[in-house]
């Protein structure tokens, strides 16, 4: 066989493996993540009911020792808030809650520290909601404190429907 007869069938098989590649490429349809819409598109015309549940972790410590009535703490959301199947807000979304209640025993009573999420990220922007309280208790003792540790998991419930237009 000559040089030129080679060179021209090894010339062949790499332009056809090459079209072949090429026309395998532009067969296949782009595969689409059903849960992607979330990230794109904004959520609408949901309701969550009241009642719903679910679970924040604390991002930081708070005790009545170090807290005040009224001021703010920053947590995320621990696993996705969903509607039926719906991802309303995904999980690690930021929520902002508030101090209800900050009393330390001081030897009159339980130490108590009250807690209540104000607001969870929805379409990337922080909602309001009205949720039931948490409520973590101390001791009776005059140096007692009530706390609830960084990194802690809660269980929070809505107090009200949250519609989302």
């Amino acid at each position: 066989m000559s040089k030129h007869f080679i060179a021209c069938v090894i010339l062949f098989i790499v332009a056809f493996s090459f079209q072949s590649l090429s026309f395998a490429q532009n067969d296949q349809a782009p595969v689409k993540d059903s849960t992607s819409k979330t990230d794109t598109e904004p959520i609408a015309g949901v309701t969550i009911p009241a009642g719903t549940k679910f679970t924040i972790i604390i991002s930081t410590q708070l005790a009545t020792n170090r807290n005040v009535e009224g001021s703010t703490f920053s947590a995320s959301l621990d696993a996705d808030l969903k509607v039926d199947t719906v991802v309303v807000s995904p999980k690690g979304s930021q929520v902002i809650g508030k101090i209800v209640e900050s009393k330390s025993g001081k030897g009159i009573g339980e130490a108590k520290l009250s807690i209540q999420v104000t607001e969870i990220t929805i379409n990337k922007q922080l909602t309001p909601v009205v949720t039931d309280l948490i409520v973590v208790k101390g001791g009776h003792r005059r140096d007692a404190e009530a706390e609830i540790s960084a990194g802690t998991v809660k269980e929070v419930t809505l107090k009200q429907a949250l519609i989302i237009n």
